[in-house]
């Protein structure tokens, strides 16, 4: 059964690492894959390897994001993600919210950058944002 974890990343920052615990009776495969998401639009994905950890010692899964993943994160909670284990198939271990905290994001966000509408960028100002809550 999946398991629903929020997770809080600073825009702009590579550290801290982000942690999530194996579940009791989970074996573990070097095979998964973390992918983040705004609305239909895929932002990124990391796998083994390449950006996600796999750790059977410590029981654990660890995300050490590049800044340019934390820099396409929009502010707030818009983005979302899910943790899969794809041996044989694919499995949800975790996913929930990906809420991007911090400033103004400057030293990486330019106008027209790929990603979700950012609020900060005066840039995005004259968006039409009709029926958005």
């Amino acid at each position: 059964m999946p398991t629903l974890v929020d997770i809080d990343v600073w825009r702009g920052n590579n550290l801290p690492p982000t942690f999530w615990p194996w579940a009791d009776g989970y074996l573990g495969t070097a095979d998964c894959q973390l992918t983040v998401w705004v609305g239909d639009e895929e932002l990124f994905s990391a796998v083994n390897g390449d950006g996600l950890t796999i750790d059977p010692y410590g029981r654990q899964f660890i995300w050490e994001r590049t800044l340019d993943q934390s820099r396409v994160i929009p502010l707030g909670r818009i983005a979302r993600y899910e943790l899969e284990d794809r041996a044989g198939g694919e499995a949800t271990l975790f996913y929930g919210a990906v809420v991007g905290l911090g400033g103004l994001n400057l030293d990486g966000t330019q106008a027209g950058a790929e990603g979700a509408l950012d609020f900060s960028l005066s840039a995005n100002s004259g968006q039409d944002l009709d029926g958005w809550i």
